[in-house]
């Protein structure tokens, strides 16, 4: 019961943990990761952020998902790999993605 009432209490905290910024300075809702340092504040993803591409925010359906294996987010196939091609990084964890080598030439 009071770990539960931790969870309820951390869940409506307005600050990261670890670096200390207010959210209500980068936005209005309660982010899953801080914007500034990336580490994740929210235990779990709502159901109605699933569906919503992480870049253009626009909804995602069927064949057209990608998910990051990093931090899970979703984003569109056209959205992710035009971001990839220029930064190849996760736009949201900041992660780095690794091209393979190719075998063949």
């Amino acid at each position: 019961m009071i770990i539960r009432k931790i969870m309820v209490w951390i869940e409506n905290v307005k600050f990261c943990v670890r670096c200390g910024i207010k959210f209500s300075e980068y936005t209005s809702s309660y982010p899953n990761y801080c914007p500034n340092c990336g580490i994740r504040v929210r235990s779990s993803v709502q159901k109605e952020d699933l569906k919503q591409c992480a870049i253009c925010h626009y909804k995602v359906r069927g064949p057209d998902l990608i998910i990051c294996p990093f931090c899970e987010s979703i984003f569109h196939y056209r959205c992710i790999f035009s971001w990839i091609g220029t930064q190849n990084i996760c736009p949201v964890c900041l992660n780095t993605y690794i091209h393979p080598k190719s075998i063949y030439k």
